[in-house]
Parts: structure tokens; sequence; C-alpha cells
């Protein structure tokens, strides 16, 4: 693979690159939107649902565990999505 940086780039090979990811963005735009609309509708549900399709995982908790060490607490939302300190 050949891995070169934006600026090394000719012009015309930069414009090519944003061209193909603007038609790639495009191809996949409507999916997302239906799984982001899809997620705000069923909240916690939706995002299991997700993420057993396209991970094949399923979860038992949805937790950003994360937040804790930037001084937040977890978020609040349903019991059943966070588990007991």
């Amino acid at each position: 693979m050949d891995i070169r940086s934006l600026d090394e780039l000719h012009p015309q090979e930069v414009e090519a690159l944003v061209a193909r990811n603007r038609e790639a963005f495009r191809e996949v735009l409507p999916q997302v939107q239906e799984i982001v609309a899809q997620v705000r509708a069923e909240g916690d549900e939706a995002l299991r649902r997700f993420t057993r399709a396209f991970d094949g995982v399923d979860l038992l908790a949805l937790e950003a565990p994360g937040l804790r060490h930037r001084g937040r607490g977890p978020p609040e939302g349903p019991a059943e999505s966070r588990r007991p300190h």
C-alpha cells in the first residue's frame, strides 16, 4: 500500500479522492439516516438490535465507562442500561 500525505499529492489527485468519498457518502447516507431515526425513536433497544446485526454482539448493558474518567458520571437512562456501582 502506498501511503502519502495530502500535501504530497497533485491537486487533481486530491480532487479524485474527494470525489470518490462524495460518491461513497451518497451511497450510504440513506441507510445511516434510517439507523439514526430508529435509534432516536427506539433508544437502547435499537442500539442493541444494530449491535447484534452489525457486530454480532448481544449487549447486556449500555454504558460509557470512559465518561467517568473525565469527571462525569454515567448517563441517566433506563435502570436496565446501568450497572450498579
